[in-house]
């Protein structure tokens, strides 16, 4: 079951035709997620997303939002394989974007420290039985990573600093400053 929506936009196909590269594209197609264009975190995102569409439908499967204990404890599982598959990809990813000196990495990390948060407390709220919260999970699952995966990292991985509206432009600013006195210091010390 497939709860994004498509739009009418959508990047160009890889460089790469081979057929697991054409299925990935396909696939971000399918969901609506932009490529980054860079395969293994474009496999990432899938897998990502994957993990939210099982929570969508064992969430959808609950009779009147009341879940037995399998369905809490299926929840509970799935949301602890989302939780390790995102520690690892947010990891990659920051270290892409550090390693190939990209804008947005501080924009980057806090939005990955909240969305953690946010799915540690959904599945503790889980685990303790509160399934009222089933419907806020699905939203804000689907709500932030279409938003950041076609926001943030789309600009990120197209070398395009990204300021997200109604905020100020003092992340990117910050982090130049720091680079700025980083190397202010290593001049004093040479």
């Amino acid at each position: 079951m497939t709860w994004f929506s498509r739009s009418k936009e959508h990047d160009e196909a890889p460089q790469e035709t081979t057929p697991a590269a054409l299925d990935n594209q396909r696939r971000l197609v399918e969901i609506d997620l932009k490529s980054t264009n860079v395969d293994q975190l474009d496999d990432d995102h899938l897998k990502l997303v994957g993990y939210c569409e099982e929570i969508h439908a064992l969430v959808e499967s609950m009779p009147g939002g009341v879940a037995d204990r399998s369905t809490l404890t299926r929840i509970n599982d799935v949301f602890g394989k989302l939780l390790d598959y995102t520690n690892t990809h947010f990891t990659r990813e920051e270290r892409y974007i550090e390693r190939n000196n990209l804008p947005n990495y501080r924009l980057q990390r806090m939005r990955h420290e909240e969305f953690l948060a946010m799915v540690s407390n959904y599945k503790r709220v889980f685990n303790m039985g509160h399934v009222a919260e089933s419907a806020n999970v699905k939203d804000f699952l689907k709500s932030w990573l279409v938003n950041h995966i076609n926001t943030i990292d789309y600009h990120t991985f197209r070398n395009e600093t990204y300021i997200p509206p109604g905020e100020p432009p003092i992340v990117e600013q910050e982090l130049e400053l720091e680079q700025d006195q980083d190397q202010d210091q290593d001049q004093v010390g040479e």
